[in-house]
């Protein structure tokens, strides 16, 4: 059993670094945001943060996920871009609860099981949130195509 453990821990330690478009073309597609540490929402698991090549620990619970997502945008920011989703009128009322209740709070934004971006929550969020900030105008342009894709959502400029 510990052999097993070991084995799997040193196969996850040295898999190779995974950008976000590497892990948004995973199938099926989930997005999920999960607050991070205990204290919030129970129990916890470790989920890996591929880009870093760290664990995150992160809720059981999920706040939100691709059911309530409405739309996804990419904006771009000079050579650089950020993801963005609309989020459905019900999905935006109780993440604006959820984020009011929990300012301060780190919240993980997974995509396919991976932390792609972890941020702390400085006030209340209801109608946009983000995906990803500050990368590749063209894995944003792949993530926001795959979230609209999944959500039966024709792509977005």
């Amino acid at each position: 059993m510990i052999r097993n453990l070991l084995t799997l821990f040193v196969a996850l330690a040295l898999r190779p670094t995974a950008t976000p478009a590497q892990i948004v073309a995973a199938v099926p597609f989930t997005l999920e945001y999960r607050w991070v540490g205990e204290g919030v929402a129970g129990h916890t698991h470790a989920a890996p943060r591929p880009a870093m090549n760290t664990f995150v620990q992160v809720s059981d619970s999920v706040v939100l996920t691709l059911t309530g997502v409405d739309t996804a945008q990419v904006a771009d920011r000079a050579g650089r871009a950020d993801v963005f989703i609309r989020l459905t009128p019900d999905a935006s009322q109780r993440f604006a609860e959820t984020t009011a209740a929990h300012i301060g709070r780190e919240l993980a934004v997974l995509i396919n099981d991976s932390v792609v971006q972890v941020v702390t929550i400085e006030s209340r969020l209801s109608r946009v949130a983000g995906v990803l900030a500050s990368v590749g105008p063209d894995s944003a342009a792949a993530v926001a195509a795959r979230i609209n894709r999944a959500r039966g959502q024709p792509p977005r400029d």
